[in-house]
């Protein structure tokens, strides 16, 4: 299973699309980029590249972060419409109580606000060494919809972290990789 699943990540076209974008992207703002899909309750890294920096936690294609903590997963909830967002998020609770009492309320607040801004953030929610935000998409090729996240290591000082996110990586992730997308 994980070689067909390996192969799959490997020649999926949108991959071989974006990695050059993807890498540029990386290494002009110091970060980690990652390609990823919904898979049940998880985000799954279809590719990951990084910059040279310290930004990184080393994961790649295959990885699986949690959908409800990690922006990619926020960004990826806040792009779906109404009923399908509360479905999937119904069944979240129900298969995974202590998931979601641990992390719906974040989640909620972090969905809100990708809806106005645009982009969604988690600073050291998934990871408490890493500060990230995530944009949302539907690809024309295929239909589908995917997020595309930047990461960095964790600032020491919250608000400032926030801020670069808000003010450098977000904008420049929406611009360079996600144009045609709406909320």
């Amino acid at each position: 299973m994980l070689a067909l699943g390996h192969a799959y990540l490997a020649h999926h076209g949108l991959t071989e699309l974006l990695r050059r974008h993807m890498l540029t992207f990386a290494k002009e703002h110091g970060v980690s980029v990652s390609l990823g899909r919904c898979d049940g309750a998880d985000m799954i890294y279809l590719e990951s590249v990084r910059s040279e920096g310290p930004a990184s936690l080393g994961l790649g294609a295959g990885s699986r972060l949690a959908l409800l903590s990690s922006s990619m997963g926020r960004a990826w909830l806040a792009s779906l419409e109404d009923a399908p967002r509360k479905a999937l998020l119904a069944r979240i609770e129900k298969t995974l109580p202590e998931v979601w009492a641990a992390q719906a309320g974040a989640m909620q607040r972090a969905v809100d606000a990708a809806h106005k801004a645009g982009y969604a953030l988690s600073l050291r929610e998934w990871h408490p060494g890493i500060d990230a935000c995530a944009v949302a998409f539907v690809a024309v090729a295929d239909g589908e919809r995917y997020a595309l996240s930047c990461s960095l290591q964790s600032a020491p000082d919250r608000a400032a972290a926030k801020a670069n996110l808000r003010e450098r990586q977000a904008p420049a992730a929406r611009q360079a990789g996600c144009g045609g997308y709406n909320f």
